[in-house]
């Protein structure tokens, strides 16, 4: 990617590191080669909120280009997506930090409109520390204390306010990020055949 119009520059990386990500493709997809139809993706249909085809219109523009995957940054957390869809393939890719631009998922899912959206496993056990941790000082039940940080986590923003905290700072990695990466991938880049 480069360079991306738009983005602060704390998002660039020195190039010579790299971050192990995952994605899952429809079969007929080639990470290294082609180009991509985003109108194809049931995503963008608008199966996951009301607000998705004006928001990846934005992204889109804020990222210079419409040819990009979008990656878990955690092994699990994509072993758990594959779970849930058909007629995928996972890929297991090593990118430069420099080509990957870090995603806040819950802020994605607020931008499109995915009320529905449920923290990752990793954010709800820490809630859950953190939520003992207050429930000794402060007597009030752990599970008010996780209810209450479900609402904050869930509360509507304004869009434009949303935008300004979508993409993250690879050191400073938050427990629901996502990645995005250009297509296509270098060859150089797959750890893994495709499964």
């Amino acid at each position: 990617m480069g360079g991306c119009p738009g983005l602060p520059e704390t998002l660039l990386n020195e190039a010579n590191k790299k971050m192990r990500l995952w994605t899952w493709q429809t079969k007929d997809i080639l990470l290294t080669e082609g180009k991509l139809d985003y109108r194809r993706s049931p995503f963008y249909r608008g199966k996951a909120g009301p607000d998705i085809q004006k928001a990846y219109k934005r992204l889109f523009e804020t990222l210079g280009t419409d040819q990009i995957h979008w990656c878990y940054t955690d092994a699990e957390e994509a072993e758990e997506a594959a779970r849930r869809g058909k007629n995928r393939k996972k890929w297991e890719i090593e990118v430069p930090e420099s080509d990957v631009r870090l995603v806040c998922a819950s802020v994605w899912c607020k931008i499109i409109g995915d009320r529905s959206f449920a923290p990752s496993p990793k954010l709800w056990c820490e809630w859950k520390r953190e939520a003992n941790k207050e429930a000794r000082t402060s007597r009030k039940p752990s599970r008010a204390i996780l209810d209450r940080k479900l609402v904050v986590f869930r509360a509507l923003e304004p869009w434009e306010d949303l935008w300004k905290k979508l993409f993250q700072r690879l050191d400073q990695i938050p427990y629901d990020a996502h990645a995005i990466v250009e297509h296509p991938v270098d060859c150089s880049c797959i750890c893994k055949p495709n499964i």
